[in-house]
């Protein structure tokens, strides 16, 4: 529930941004500013929890070459060892 609240709010963020472009907005979640890097990594994790349940099941044959290239930079972008 926490990151779509956030999300919510970082989509009212952006719009603002689209009217005034050099507007600096802090996403603020009841008293506490929310950091750029938390509201990017829960923008990664709801693309990649996206991403795999509208995928393929089982196994990767239906997808195109393109979308097998963006799941494995997307692998090698997040990985941390």
């Amino acid at each position: 529930m926490l990151r779509q609240a956030i999300q919510i709010h970082q989509a009212g963020r952006e719009l603002k941004r689209l009217i005034h472009p050099r507007i600096v907005i802090s996403l603020r979640f009841g008293a506490h500013v929310v950091p750029n890097g938390v509201v990017y990594a829960i923008l990664a994790f709801i693309f990649i929890y996206f991403v795999t349940v509208v995928g393929p099941a089982g196994n990767f044959a239906g997808l195109t070459a393109f979308q097998k290239w963006v799941g494995v930079f997307t692998m090698l972008a997040f990985w941390r060892k």
